[in-house]
């Protein structure tokens, strides 16, 4: 329908994209009848050389039916695309970034829009962020370790749960610890935890 219409149905933000190719692509889209996402970038490329085809052809590979030149182009994981022998794309893309990839020939990642908006400056303000707590510390009180106040490095401070409270100490009264080898071994942390 695409080629009847001789319109390949590109947003006009790809339209200013592909504006800008000014010399020829050959453009080989690698596929598998298996893959979900190889249709995406077929159509992307099929829609390309339907509104520039004095300047875009197009090969739509199967890799199971031509092995040997998925070899050559070391096309095991698809869609993958090239224009001009270049790899321009692995897996499938956005419209604005497959046609970008296209004008830049490498793989474009971001699309930002020609725009003639104005820069607008503000402050922001982040509320919730919390507090991070840095993975080391946290480390160190899950095995039961806590930076010593003298020197920093770390050193034994009592037991501790996972996630690094203060184990209650035995009863010296029963003589037994409570998550010791006749006692439950959960219920020292249950009785950490809050509510």
């Amino acid at each position: 329908m695409m080629m009847g219409n001789r319109s390949g149905g590109l947003s006009q933000e790809s339209l200013k994209v592909l504006k800008k190719i000014a010399s020829p692509r050959e453009v080989k889209v690698f596929v598998s009848p298996s893959c979900p996402y190889c249709p995406q970038q077929a159509v992307n490329a099929l829609k390309a050389a339907v509104e520039r085809p004095d300047l875009i052809s197009l090969e739509i590979i199967d890799i199971q039916a031509n092995p040997d030149l998925a070899e050559q182009y070391s096309a095991q994981s698809v869609p993958q695309t090239y224009a001009n022998d270049v790899l321009v794309a692995q897996g499938a893309q956005a419209e604005e970034l497959f046609l970008l990839s296209l004008d830049k020939m490498e793989q474009q990642t971001i699309f930002i829009p020609d725009s003639d908006a104005q820069e607008v400056e503000a402050d922001l303000v982040i509320i919730g962020g919390g507090r991070p707590v840095s993975p080391p510390a946290f480390t160190l009180r899950a095995a039961g370790f806590a930076p010593s106040s003298s020197n920093g490095s770390p050193r034994r401070s009592g037991r501790h749960d996972p996630c690094g409270r203060e184990l209650p100490r035995p009863d010296p009264g029963r003589g037994k610890d409570p998550g010791g080898p006749h006692g439950n071994p959960r219920a020292a942390i249950r009785q950490h935890l809050p509510g």
